[in-house]
């Protein structure tokens, strides 16, 4: 070997690594030790095969800093059948000098967030009250309005839902009249079904456009359906009320915006919450449950203000507990997301972009975080063990990934994994890098709630699992996001968060399979200290950067549900067959 500067040692080890690579078996390399660092400069290794080579057959190069692979190569040996084959100098990735983890002082206490209780809500209307919001682009043509009201009195007059400020050319009103549900269309025939709708019990109701025909459904039954003209959104949304018509009084849930005709006859009235497809324009789940907004689930980035002001006035609804689907409202919607662990090729797992355009989404964290979600999971299904603090996540069956390959010009990177049938999560950075495993099994086929949390002024990284501390250890301090601005090598996999693999598929690293729900990623450090499992899905609030809900239940979008300004940041699965997004979706969630 040349090249590698003073210090340098090269032996053959039979037993040097014991990675995912192998299976959790050692197994054997020519391993440099570099403990000076290397020059730059051209480095080579020379090695001698004796017997076959069979066709295919691949040198794997791996250059590691303290612990993590900072790269990696694989070297096709040329086929040879004879007693000896003996290759020329293979290039190796320029090993670089990784910052050795510095200990820093023991962490003081931070104070804990109080979680707010909810996620299924609904808004309440007193008569007086509305929601506002920009228009939806792409619904002036064929489309469907739905949502669930349950009017408080019965023979009222009042506006569910509205697409313009005055309606003199364009624009559409779908209200109650004299209790029963009417379109009102401008310019146009107004379009009315005969059923009233009953008070203090949820109704679905609908509204269809072909192009020709305007059809409403109340609880899955058509009307007459009557030919009318053009329909045009106009300049706004309004959601319980107009500046210049009555309002409605009573409660509103799940408000759906689709650029399709979803119901063409009488149907079944839905039974779950709204499913998210390519053909949601906007979709309203109303489950925030406290602040001024109401966020669209559907990843197009719409938003309702509460009132007539962003403050707080008496045009505003009020915040309810919604009974309409009571095992499992906002997020708990009964969906899941199902990864099956099927390996490289950039297939079966999530990915969600970091940058846009350039500039960095709140799901692209830099300093203190929060990282949750519920996992149900098999040991026979993620069999690498035992957990080792000193291997990284990306050794470990991947939960959540965002590194960056072999970089040194990155602000630094974190995952999580399970390993040994336990959680694995790391971070690092220029300050140093650090790994902790923790030791509650999470592998049992039962539904857990993980939470990874780390503070970046200490560098303390906690798990917790159940609400339990399940390990913690100090790390390096200062920011990891993803650095805007640079170049890459990988712009398909360096600026993505990717849940369910590691996402340059690197040789060694392992796959999750199992469910996830309900991931929220905060700004903050949520927990501190031993907390209640939640018991409903995670609340939306002023420090929530990313919240996937999961509860799209079948394409491959995956929505940010989180209001965070600079959003929302949605995200993308990947099946592992093409042309199969179905299996992916499952109806077991851990809050039915």
């Amino acid at each position: 070997f040349s090249g590698f500067g003073a210090g340098a040692t090269l032996v053959a080890d039979p037993a040097a690594v014991t990675d995912a690579y192998s299976g959790g078996s050692a197994r054997g390399a020519l391993l440099m030790r570099l403990p000076n660092g290397a020059p730059a400069g051209a480095k080579s290794i020379t090695f001698s095969l004796v017997g076959e080579v069979p066709a295919g057959t691949t040198a794997l190069i791996q250059v590691f800093g303290t612990r993590e692979v900072q790269g990696y190569s694989e070297v096709v040996l040329p086929a040879y059948s004879g007693p000896t084959n003996t290759p020329g100098p293979s290039p190796t990735p320029t090993n670089t000098t990784t910052p050795t983890n510095t200990p820093t002082a023991s962490p003081t206490a931070t104070p804990t967030s109080t979680p707010i209780p909810g996620g299924n809500y609904a808004l309440a209307f007193a008569g007086n009250q509305r929601l506002e919001g920009s228009a939806i682009s792409g619904m002036n043509g064929n489309q469907t309005i739905e949502l669930w009201v349950r009017p408080s009195a019965a023979d009222q007059n009042g506006v569910l839902v509205a697409s313009d400020t005055s309606f003199t050319s364009q624009g559409w009103a779908l209200e109650m009249v004299n209790g029963q549900l009417t379109w009102w269309i401008s310019p146009g025939t107004p379009v009315a079904h005969s059923q009233s709708l009953p008070a203090n019990t949820w109704t679905h109701v609908a509204a269809t456009f072909n192009g020709s025909q305007a059809t409403l459904y109340v609880n899955g039954v058509a009307g007459t359906s009557v030919a009318i003209g053009a329909v045009t959104f106009g300049d706004g949304l309004f959601v319980g009320g107009h500046p210049s018509f009555n309002n409605f009084a009573g409660q509103l849930d799940e408000l759906r915006l689709s650029n399709s005709v979803r119901y063409t006859g009488s149907f079944t009235p839905p039974s779950a919450l709204f499913s998210l497809d390519g053909n949601t324009r906007a979709l309203f789940g109303f489950d925030e449950g406290s602040g001024q907004t109401t966020s669209d689930r559907s990843g197009n980035g719409y938003s309702l203000t509460l009132g007539t002001t962003g403050g707080v006035d008496a045009n505003d609804p009020s915040w309810v507990v919604s009974d309409l689907f009571p095992s499992g409202g906002g997020g708990g919607g009964g969906n899941s997301l199902r990864l099956f662990g099927s390996g490289p090729a950039d297939i079966d797992r999530v990915k969600i972009p970091l940058l846009s355009a350039g500039v960095s989404l709140p799901v692209n964290v830099d300093n203190d975080f929060t990282i949750e979600c519920w996992i149900k999971a098999s040991a026979t299904a993620n069999p690498y063990g035992p957990c080792d603090s000193d291997m990284g996540w990306y050794f470990g069956h991947v939960l959540v990934d965002r590194d960056v390959f072999g970089s040194t010009d990155d602000y630094g990177d974190y995952g999580i994994a399970i390993m040994g049938g336990q959680i694995i999560a790391g971070v690092n950075n220029s300050n140093g890098e650090e790994h902790l495993c923790g030791n509650i099994p999470v592998t049992d086929g039962q539904w857990h709630h993980i939470a990874f949390t780390r503070n970046a002024t200490t560098g303390q990284m906690s798990i917790f699992v159940d609400g339990q501390l399940a390990g913690q250890a100090t790390g390096p301090t200062g920011r990891i996001d993803y650095r805007t601005g640079r170049t890459t090598s990988y712009p398909n996999s360096d600026p993505f968060l990717v849940l369910g693999a590691e996402k340059h598929d690197v040789a060694g690293s392992l796959y999750y399979t199992g469910l996830l729900d309900d991931l929220r990623i905060s700004n903050i450090v949520r927990y501190t200290s031993n907390f209640t499992r939640p018991s409903a899905p995670h609340p939306n609030d002023a420090n929530t950067a990313a919240l996937y809900r999961f509860d799209e239940g079948s394409g491959t979008m995956i929505g940010d549900s989180a209001t965070t300004p600079g959003g929302p940041c949605p995200g993308q699965l990947v099946p592992r067959d093409a042309g199969n997004s179905t299996e992916h979706w499952s109806n077991d969630s851990p809050f039915l």
